[in-house]
């Protein structure tokens, strides 16, 4: 027989350190899966202040082994730092010598442990210095080896980890360093996933570049695209032109374009992109009915990437390689149809995305069926409404409760049209995020149509959303929020600016001046609790506002003044043409014809194949009707191109019904004699004018309504008394709602005081 010894197997020493080493990686990954943060991060500093040093077990700095880094030529509190490590370690060999196991780090494994504890500081703490700290010292450890395909590998991890420390610090210079040097790692590495995930950080980094004027933000856009069209590149030559990174990164370059009022080759683009999602659609129908054709684009999604994924990789089954794979798809399926709508949404083109917007709700439902239970502990459903399953969190319900939340939503959903539930999706800011824009998106395309009922709904249902989530945020991390919790609060906080601005914009239309005031303090203290969230525009935005709800009361000399200063605040040249054609409108109201005149031939004539097509609209209506006393046929050609434009392409509710109305009008003045008006020329007058009724009727819109029956009640064999009756009751009404404002001295002086607004 053996003796007990021969079964014994020999552990050498450096089978030893690999076994405490990776022993000690894997207790910080269950304790960080445990919530035990802190003590992940201690546990793998243990590994590094309690390493043997070999033949420098004191503080010998730079004694030229190549063991020890020269710490001189770091920041004397790194050289603190490191001292203190040594002292503590010194104090636990002596008093617990005999008990501590020796083990010895390779700079690689240091390196890789300092990564770790980095990454936990990060993505947990706001510690950025001591992250820092780790990163730069891992680079140091690394950068005697920059040949070796680990050491790249961890050197691009390094430089992934400071460009986003850097940049969350607002060092600009420094991110563009190091992307400078991961880009040199990437090459050495020979990698087109860190090289496309870099060229893409880039183009953004570049993008938002600090720029006070226009040549500056053409100037960044150009750079942005250039990388970006690095990365096409880099696709179409060594990834078999990946028909999956081609729509990402041209998605990207869309999304820039819109961001910078770039539209010239936007749709030439968005085509392209259709025609490639189409093709992947086809391929993923094929491989749901048969396993073995599997999508073009899924190896690269299955096997790429692997540069971004934990440093110790775990494997996974194809099973889940094939179902991130379609959750990729799904999600960039969801992000280009987002691209496309905003883009619709801000050329003013509302009336064909109708169908794309139905689109994104069942992209983004099958997105949320196919996601499987889990919890990254992200948000806290308890503090969500029951209807509003689809914006809980990452916490995805049971089939079957889905099933039951999305009927009890849908019964719940206003006339004309039902509302897909809309689920969750992390998408840069996360999933409320998400769900919020969705529903803002819903509002925005609906009010444009004149479905007021449901646009009120979605902004309802978005405001709900965002103050549960903020208050999710601020309660359960106690004012201590990760950078991403930060991120997303802030773009929440935006958001819920615009909510109440829509809201603004609904309850102005129909005379409800109570809310619509409470909407305009509500942006207020938005914008003056949170100033530095706003450098692009809300003050300008306010004092719009102001100026309408103003304008609206019959104030019309300080709505001019809140005008002025809207124009003057602008920040986007279609906010401030959209500032001047108010000002136009009150000009003609008032009589100013000439002044009116003037705006319309310097500012918005020369908007005549103006891309956005609200401005085109906008700028033939008003050319219109300054030509409607002095050129009719002209006029008569600007309103009827105005008409056709805005019932074939834009689909806005209360554009139509100005246009409708001032054609009826220009028809009407062309008869002195009313009594001669041929019949049918006064069948189309009336049908004219019966379609404006619908629209303001449909839209609330009180002075939409008293105006069209006014022209109404001069048409001859008019029921006019009846017309005037209805017209004096609306004016009562609205008399009323403005006797019921002025009566409040404390509404008018906020008012007034509106126009000091951020003057300090």
């Amino acid at each position: 027989m053996n003796n007990r010894e021969d079964i014994i197997p020999i552990i050498n020493e450096q089978d030893n350190n690999k076994i405490i080493i990776h022993f000690m990686w894997v207790t910080s990954e269950q304790l960080v899966a445990s919530g035990e943060i802190l003590n992940a991060i201690k546990c793998l500093e243990s590994l590094i202040r309690f390493r043997e040093d070999n033949e420098n077990d004191g503080l010998d700095i730079g004694n030229g082994s190549g063991d020890d880094i020269d710490y001189q030529i770091l920041h004397s509190s790194v050289k603190n730092q490191e001292e203190m490590n040594q002292r503590v370690k010194s104090r636990f060999y002596k008093k617990y010598n005999k008990e501590v196991i020796k083990f010895r780090l390779t700079s690689l494994e240091e390196a890789i442990t300092r990564i770790k504890i980095a990454e936990l500081l990060f993505q947990y703490t706001h510690n950025f210095n001591d992250a820092r700290y780790n990163l730069e010292k891992s680079a140091l450890l690394l950068s005697a080896d920059q040949q070796s395909t680990n050491s790249l590998e961890l050197l691009c991890k390094v430089s992934f980890f400071l460009i986003e420390i850097f940049y969350n610090g607002g060092a600009t210079n420094l991110v563009k360093q190091e992307i400078k040097k991961s880009k040199r790692y990437a090459k050495l590495l020979n990698s087109n996933e860190w090289m496309l995930y870099f060229l893409i950080k880039e183009s953004y980094i570049v993008l938002k570049s600090n720029g006070n004027n226009s040549n500056n933000n053409n100037n960044n856009l150009k750079l942005s695209h250039q990388s970006l069209d690095q990365a096409i590149q880099i696709v179409n030559d060594k990834l078999n032109s990946n028909s999956f990174l081609l729509v990402l990164l041209t998605t990207i370059k869309c999304h820039y374009s819109i961001m910078y009022f770039d539209y010239g080759t936007l749709n030439e683009r968005l085509e392209y992109c259709f025609k490639l999602l189409n093709e992947m659609n086809v391929q993923v129908s094929e491989f749901n009915s048969d396993a073995n054709k599997i999508p073009e684009f899924f190896p690269y999604l299955m096997d790429g990437f692997k540069s971004t994924n934990s440093i110790i990789q775990q494997s996974r089954s194809t099973s889940i390689k094939i179902r991130d794979s379609i959750l990729s798809f799904k999600q960039l399926k969801v992000y280009n149809n987002l691209v496309y709508i905003i883009y619709q949404i801000r050329i003013g083109s509302f009336k064909s995305i109708d169908q794309q917007i139905q689109n994104l709700q069942i992209d983004l439902q099958e997105l949320f069926n196919y996601l499987q239970l889990f919890n990254d502990g992200y948000v806290n459903t308890n503090n969500l409404p029951s209807s509003t399953t689809s914006t809980t969190s990452t916490i995805v319900p049971p089939y079957q409760q889905q099933q039951q939340q999305q009927q009890q939503q849908q019964q719940q959903l206003p006339p004309p049209k039902d509302i897909l539930a809309i689920p969750i999706f992390h998408l840069i800011c996360g999933p409320q995020y998400l769900s919020c824009i969705c529903y803002v998106i819903c509002a925005i395309h609906s009010r444009a149509l004149g479905e007021q009922e449901r646009a009120i709904y979605c902004l309802e249902k978005s405001q709900l959303l965002i103050n549960s989530q903020l208050n999710f945020i601020y309660n359960s991390s106690e004012a201590n929020t990760t950078p991403q919790q930060m991120k997303e609060s802030r773009a929440l906080v935006r958001l819920k600016f615009l909510v109440y601005e829509n809201i603004f914009y609904i309850k102005i239309t129909s005379m409800e001046l109570d809310q619509a005031f409470q909407q305009i303090k509500n942006c207020v203290d938005i914008f003056q609790t949170y100033p530095t969230l706003f450098t692009d525009g809300a003050e300008s935005t306010i004092h719009y506002m102001s100026s309408i709800f103003l304008q609206s009361i019959g104030d019309f000399q300080n709505s001019k003044t809140h005008l002025n200063l809207a124009i003057n605040k602008c920040t986007r040249f279609d906010t401030q043409i959209q500032c001047i054609t108010r000002l136009i409108f009150l000009n003609i109201y008032n009589g100013q014809i000439d002044r009116a005149s003037v705006l319309v031939n310097d500012y918005l004539s020369p908007l005549s194949n103006h891309p956005q097509l609200i401005l085109r609209c906008t700028a033939l209506l008003l050319e219109g009707v300054l030509l409607l006393y002095n050129s009719p046929e002209l006029a008569k050609n600007k309103l009827r191109e105005c008409l056709n434009l805005s019932n074939n392409q834009i689909g806005h509710a209360q554009l139509t019904c100005n246009i409708l109305n001032q054609l009826a009008k220009l028809y009407i003045s062309l008869y002195p004699n009313l009594n001669s008006m041929p019949q049918q020329t006064e069948q189309n007058i009336r049908s004219m004018l019966d379609s404006s009724l619908s629209l303001s009727n449909i839209l609330n819109d009180l002075n939409g309504k008293t105006a069209t029956l006014n022209i109404l009640s001069n048409l001859p064999n008019s029921n006019s008394d009846s017309i005037r009756n209805e017209i004096k009751d609306l004016l009562n009404k609205k008399e009323e709602n403005i006797s019921k404002f002025y009566s409040s001295n404390d509404r008018n002086q906020y008012l007034f005081n509106l126009l000091n607004l951020n003057s300090k």
